[in-house]
Order: structure tokens, then sequence, then C-alpha cells
């Protein structure tokens, strides 16, 4: 009885020939089946996302609205025209309808069966509430394709104009008075903003470059290279902040002494850092180097010829190391070079001092 147990225990793990056959086909059907499920659910995806039909046709739309802005006395109604054209090979429904501003609206008709290529009208009526507004019409069509378009309802000389910021480089702009929301909060281009005003708002622009820029100027509807700009508030606008990178300052960097001589014996080496106008630069960091390192004989407990190789200028713009010229078997010239990598507001510079290093002698006997 156990013995029959492991037998069928063992065939229904590795199986016979035809058993293992069946498998890999049952195997492949199962891939088969999987893989039209995700394709099935990828078209439905795709037509939801694009609009298409899934009977090969592409359901697409174009909205206008005419006028875009209209003032009237509060209370009073306003007519707009809202024209939606099919665009698409196929025939679409489109509900229309307004999801921004709080005035009191009404469409009719609020749903248009439009064939493919036709147009269709609607007439969008608003109330003219205290306040001029910006508000957001939209079309959906059965896809679940969504277009908007902004138009505007002004009360009657408090019409709201939109002023457009743009910052071109690294900087900000604020403006005062800081303005109102206009339209709806959808997310905009970095360095991009738009606040509305009522009709004769006296605004101002002042510009603030970032660490490492500079304001250049103002373009749009703003001109001239002043931090601040001032304007009246009478139209739409649209202005542009420019920055451009600092320009860094030129530095100079010495080395006392210029030149040195002896083999054998420690030389103390000053690098001295300005600006182009000889101000002494501090806190900065200075790097050593010598060329060529000359193999040689150096004192018990020495271990590098330029002690230290990197330090940092003092309220002098200086910083100093002891280099120790090595004992040689011939005259040899060794080049020691101080240098300034540079920073974000100067640029970079390098002194130089030239060593000879002559062989040394022990001095004679008494």
């Amino acid at each position: 009885m156990n013995q029959n147990l492991k037998c069928s225990k063992r065939r229904f793990y590795w199986g016979s020939v035809e058993e293992r056959a069946l498998s890999s086909i049952i195997v492949v059907l199962m891939v088969v089946v999987v893989i039209e499920l995700v394709a099935v659910a990828a078209i439905g995806v795709y037509y939801l996302r694009s609009g298409k039909s899934s009977t090969g046709g592409f359901a697409d739309m174009d909205v206008s609205i005419s006028p875009g802005s209209q003032s009237g006395a509060t209370g009073a109604k306003l007519t707009y025209i809202v024209t939606v054209t099919n665009i698409g090979n196929v025939s679409d429904t489109y509900s229309l309808g307004v999801d921004w501003g709080n005035l009191s609206y009404k469409i009719s008709p609020s749903i248009l069966s439009i064939k493919a290529g036709d147009s269709e009208n609607a007439t969008l009526t608003v109330t003219v509430g205290a306040v001029s507004e910006v508000m957001e019409l939209y079309a959906t069509n059965e896809a679940g394709i969504t277009e908007d378009i902004i138009f505007r309802t002004n009360v009657t000389g408090k019409e709201l104009y939109a002023l457009t910021t743009i910052v071109n480089g690294e900087g900000s702009v604020a403006l005062n008075p800081a303005g109102e929301q206009y339209g709806p909060p959808i997310p905009r281009p970095r360095g991009v903003s738009t606040v509305g005003y009522l009709t004769g708002t006296v605004v101002t622009a002042t510009a603030t470059p970032s660490w490492g820029s500079e304001f250049d100027n103002w373009s749009g509807d703003a001109s001239g290279t002043a931090t601040s700009v001032t304007m009246t508030m009478n139209s739409d606008k649209k202005i542009t902040a420019n920055f451009r990178p600092e320009n860094k300052k030129g530095t100079v960097l010495s080395i006392t002494p210029s030149s040195f001589y002896g083999g054998c014996s420690t030389h103390v080496l000053t690098a001295t850092l300005t600006d182009a106008d000889g101000n002494p630069l501090a806190g900065k960091v200075i790097v050593w180097s010598a060329t060529p390192s000359i193999p040689g004989y150096a004192p018990v407990g020495v271990e590098t010829l330029i002690s230290p190789i990197e330090n940092v200028t003092n309220s002098l713009g200086q910083a100093s190391i002891a280099y120790w010229a090595p004992v040689v078997d011939s005259e040899t010239t060794v080049t020691i070079v101080a240098e300034f990598a540079g920073d974000e507001l100067y640029e970079g510079s390098r002194g130089v001092s030239i060593g000879t290093i002559v062989p040394w002698s022990p001095p004679p006997p008494p």
C-alpha cells in the first residue's frame, strides 16, 4: 500500500511524457488568455484616454466662447454664445457646464449631439454679481474627454484684468498689491503665475535675484533695467523678469618669496589672495603643490615636503606653508604652486614660486 502511494506521488510530480506534454499545453493556453485580457484592458484605457471609439472612429472637439469678456451692472444678465465643433470622424454627445466661478448661470441646451465635422451652438446666460469673476466653461464627450475655456464677467467700472509674471533665470517677482486669484487653480509652468486686478489698480513689480545671479531687465509689457517697475491695470498684461548669472570678480594670488635657493632646508612660503582692486579675501581655500616631486632625503618625522597641503586665508588674505627642500645629488628646479579654485563670487587664480634646490654639503669637521 505504501509502495503504491510512493509511486503515485512520484508520477504526480514527474509524470509520463504524455502528461508533461498535456501540462505544457495547459500552461501555454493560460498564458494566451492572460495576454488577451491585458490587451483588452489596455485597449479600453487607450480609447478612454484618447477619445477614440471602439468602432474605429475618433471623437474630438473644439470649444469656443464669444465674447471672451463682458461687462455689466450688478444683477444684469450677460449672454455668451458657446460653439462646440466635432472634429472627430464619429458622432458624439457633449455635456456643457461651468465649474469655476460663483455667479448664477444657465446653459441652453446643456447637451449637444453633433455629427462628425459639424458645429452646434448653445447660449450661456450669466447674472453679474457684486464683483468681477473669471469663470471656466467645459464640454465633456461620451468618452469622458473634457475641454475647457476661460471667460470673464465684469462689473461695469470694475473690470478684472490679468497680470501674468514670468521669471526667466534664477530669481523671483513680488507684486504689490498681491492681486486676487485669477481663473481656476490649474498647474502652471515653473516661474509663471497669473493674478487679477480691478481696472485702474496701480501695481508695482519687484524683481529679486537668487544667490549667484543678477537682474538684467524687464520685457513684455514692462521695460527697463530697474529692479522695480510700476504699471496701471487697464488691460491684460504679461511681464517677464530676466535674470543672468552674476559676473564673477577677478582675483590675484601671489607667493612670497617668489623664488628661493637652498637644499636640505625649510622655506616658509606665504600666499596672498586679493580681489582685482587689491582688497584681501579671507576664508578662501588655498591648495599647494610642488612640481616635480623631488625624491631625496627628508628629516625624520617629515612625511611630506609641503605642510600643510591645503589651508585657508586669514583676515589679511594670507596663508602660509613650510616647504622642506630635500637632499639632492644635483641642482634641481622646483615649482611651488598655490591655487584658489574660485567660488560663486570670485574667479580662480594661482601664484607661483620657483625654488632652486642644490646638493647639500656637510660642514667640515672642526
